[in-house]
């Protein structure tokens, strides 16, 4: 029984809060998914949970309020000393159970009431920070400019060692999040070998994960008549092999793209945001140095995959 209560006690206590505050941060900013193991999930969980909970159990403590609602009723430090001591013989050895059935129930239901205070602060707590993160998270590419300002630099380093790693990938990749006003044009790589370019204009995610793209202005790359020409001894110019398609926006399906460039008109910032941030999560990365912006706008080329 010990065991049972310890499970319980997990997932009412880290999985379910961290549960919430990835709902309500989701609110703000796309989180990213996290194929993690059991033991990262309980540690992220508690990374998490664990100033909430210092808050919660301070003010059931300390706090008027808190210390008598909700689920009121008349308490003691002795009684609730007693109470806990029944439960945890009990739960410990059947024994000790079958000798406290009478005091087993009351003492269940009175601990149930302190847990369901606890708990229900916990969760305003968790709800409260989920919220404060969430809105700077939408205002991490703002406040990044402000590097050398002293007050943005607890800011950047909360959103640096906290907040980035909640972020999805694909939402910086592919919005003008970290760049605002810039704009992002992809190559497409279909499975099938086809090739195709356009201006990003949004993507879907399912849990965390790249389940589609439109790209607006589309064109596909007429590879066959690129490659005749390049067999006959010609040096045909790739730029020629564009065709525009009509359609104002053209979908494609995250399981049929083998890999995209992304190019970013302005990529002010963007450099190391993606060999910080980017560079880590097993997307291939390449950064291409273009001309001075007088002549044509510098781009980012970021190679990826849309299963990474």
């Amino acid at each position: 029984m010990l065991a049972l209560v310890s499970s319980l006690l997990l997932v009412v206590y880290l999985l379910i809060p961290e549960a919430a505050f990835r709902l309500i941060f989701n609110l703000f900013v796309p989180v990213r998914n996290f194929p993690l193991s059991r033991t990262e999930t309980v540690y992220r969980a508690a990374l998490i949970s664990s100033v909430p909970f210092v808050a919660a159990y301070l003010m059931v403590w300390f706090v008027p309020v808190a210390q008598q609602h909700p689920f009121h009723f008349d308490d003691t430090v002795q009684l609730r000393r007693a109470d806990y001591k029944v439960l945890v013989s009990a739960m410990y050895s059947e024994q000790e159970f079958s000798k406290s059935k009478a005091e087993f129930w009351p003492a269940l239901t009175r601990a149930s009431r302190r847990q369901g205070r606890l708990l229900t602060w916990y969760l305003i707590w968790v709800i409260l920070l989920a919220l404060i993160m969430g809105m700077i998270a939408r205002n991490i590419p703002r406040w990044r400019k402000h590097k050398g300002k002293r007050r943005y630099k607890l800011l950047n380093l909360v959103s640096d060692k906290i907040l980035f790693p909640y972020i999805s990938q694909w939402h910086v990749l592919l919005t003008a999040f970290m760049v605002p006003g810039s704009t992002i044009q992809a190559d497409v790589l279909c499975v099938d070998g086809s090739l195709y370019k356009g201006h990003v204009e949004t993507h879907f995610l399912d849990e965390g994960r790249l389940s589609g793209i439109i790209l607006t202005d589309p064109f596909r790359f007429d590879r066959s008549a690129y490659l005749k020409q390049k067999e006959a001894g010609n040096k045909p110019d790739k730029n020629n092999y564009w065709t525009s398609i009509r359609s104002a926006n053209l979908y494609f399906f995250a399981d049929k793209i083998l890999n995209m460039n992304l190019r970013y008109a302005n990529p002010a910032g963007m450099k190391e945001f993606i060999a910080e941030k980017i560079g880590d999560t097993g997307i291939s990365i390449t950064i291409e140095a273009g001309p001075p912006p007088a002549k044509a706008p510098a781009t980012i080329e970021t190679p990826l995959s849309p299963q990474s």
